[in-house]
């Protein structure tokens, strides 16, 4: 039995899909795997990969990044978005993005933090 929190996830995953390509984003990937770490979203805009990490939420009560992608989930995506990086040659630079959406209301809230999770780097 798919849990609630999963649903909810993957719900947020393709509101979050359809927002970037509202802003003119291509969304290359979905949940992107290298061994156990996951990228939930790889998209582009030019020649910079935007790994998008989502969190959907019933409220938006939030003190910062740290309190939604704990420091060892930063570490462990940033590992990830870098291994995507160098094994896709079309990557010439790369930012860590944080999607949030708030549920709950008439209208879901999305709320977008571009290069919300450092360090970033550009690929020679």
């Amino acid at each position: 039995m798919v849990s609630e929190k999963k649903t909810r996830g993957a719900w947020g995953e393709k509101e979050a899909c359809a927002f970037l390509v509202s802003e003119g984003f291509s969304v290359v990937e979905c949940n992107w795997r290298e061994g156990h770490r996951e990228l939930d979203i790889v998209a582009r805009k030019g020649d910079t990969a935007h790994v998008v990490e989502v969190k959907t939420r019933r409220k938006s009560v939030y003190n910062d990044i740290n309190s939604l992608v704990r420091p060892g989930q930063q570490r462990s995506i940033l590992e990830a978005a870098d291994a995507y990086a160098r094994s896709h040659s079309w990557v010439k630079a790369l930012q860590v993005d944080l999607l949030v959406i708030i549920v709950g209301g008439v209208v879901p809230l999305v709320e977008y933090y571009p290069d919300a999770i450092q360090p970033c780097f550009s690929k020679m």
